[in-house]
């Protein structure tokens, strides 16, 4: 049996999401999978979920101090009590240490998911940045918890990566490369089925004709929307830009002006986010720092093609699914965003290859990789230990 634990509240968004995904579809008649939540919201139920609490109980533990804790430190404790030996003990993060060294002592495999460069690497990238754009780095990120994600890693048999850039961030901070699995993240065709479109021609900008750009995710430095908006600017096509996603303070601080033009619209979180891609023309994504992009999985799934930096890239390919550019070639950026706007014959050709290429991703196809990875890594860990 495959356990997953993620012991932050399943909304059926974000991690719990991808969680969910993978777990849902690695199940196999050779692999049970279940994945463990503190409690989960009623559209994010499936017959791999397993939660700690009951749904009901959910908007009393909420109104609890330190409710986050407490819902950790349950469902760890409920994990804790159904792993049995034979188990394969899969870690999501915010685990705490604690349970990592509870596991290893009784002798069952771990493995972890690093939806992200390894921090030591992440904190690097963002410094620079933040320090570069005068303003205070926001990551959170601390020598504590860089110590303590060094220990899970030490502690973990087996590592999944979801991109090549994880791997090397994780290589770079001493870990085997045979604890490593090379994998990827995916989209579902279903979450984003639908005709409707979002609305583009809102109030703040129904003069406005031309080209719609997208992006989707956390509005933030992290991300590189602040280098977007400039970009946007310099290429001065004729069109719009589509923000999908909540405004962090950061950028807010440093790039409200940019913001502020009439040529960009911040839709704020949108439930359909199928709606809001095939509203566009194509999908921008210029990320800094990044794991396994879904966005842009997801963007490619539904015919966009894409403009994104090497970190935001996933599954895309230069000059066939759209542009991969340094996130700092305001230049380069620039060209490629008036490329796309005015040359309707590129933009679909590219919207044929990237729809194609994201068939090879899809949840289904992740998670029977994924399955086929772990058992022979697992087949390999066997021998290793019977020498």
């Amino acid at each position: 049996m495959l356990r997953a634990l993620y012991p932050i509240f399943n909304t059926g968004q974000g991690v719990a999401y991808t969680c969910r995904s993978i777990c849902q579809n690695m199940q196999a008649p050779s692999m049970e999978a279940e994945a463990w939540f503190p409690s989960s919201a009623p559209g994010a139920l499936s017959s791999c979920v397993r939660n700690a609490y009951p749904m009901w109980m959910m908007p009393l533990i909420f109104r609890l101090p330190k409710a986050n804790s407490r819902l950790a430190k349950a469902v760890e404790k409920a994990f804790l009590k159904a792993l049995k030996q034979g188990d394969i003990a899969y870690l999501w993060p915010g685990v705490s240490l604690e349970t990592y060294r509870q596991i290893k002592g009784r002798g069952i495999t771990i493995v972890t998911e690093r939806i992200n460069c390894h921090t030591r690497f992440s904190k690097i990238i963002l410094d620079k940045e933040f320090a570069r754009i005068g303003l205070e780095p926001s990551h959170g990120i601390t020598d504590q918890s860089l110590a303590e994600e060094d220990k899970e890693l030490e502690i973990a048999d087996l590592i999944f990566a979801p991109n090549q850039f994880v791997i090397e961030s994780l290589l770079q901070s001493g870990v085997p490369r045979e604890k490593i699995l090379a994998t990827s993240y995916g989209w579902d065709p279903i979450k984003l089925k639908g005709r409707d479109v979002m609305p583009s021609h809102t109030e703040k900008h129904i003069q406005e004709k031309g080209v719609t750009a997208l992006f989707v995710g956390s509005l933030c430095v992290r991300k590189g929307v602040h280098l977007l908006l400039e970009a946007w600017a310099r290429s001065g096509v004729r069109g719009r830009l589509l923000f999908s996603g909540a405004v962090a303070a950061d950028l807010a601080s440093h790039s409200s002006e940019a913001l502020d033009r009439m040529d960009i619209t911040l839709l704020g979180h949108v439930s359909d986010v199928g709606s809001v891609y095939r509203s566009a023309d194509f999908f921008v994504f210029p990320s800094l720092e990044e794991g396994g992009p879904m966005v842009t999985f997801e963007a490619m799934g539904c015919g966009l093609p894409v403009i994104v930096s090497p970190m935001g890239a996933g599954p895309a390919r230069e000059g066939i699914d759209g542009f991969i550019i340094d996130p700092y070639d305001i230049d380069g950026w620039s060209d490629a965003i008036r490329k796309l706007a005015e040359d309707g014959e590129l933009r679909k050709r590219m919207s044929v290859s990237a729809k194609e290429r994201a068939e090879e991703f899809t949840w289904e196809r992740v998670g029977q990789r994924r399955r086929e990875i772990l058992e022979k890594a697992m087949c390999d860990l066997v021998s290793k230990h019977e020498f």
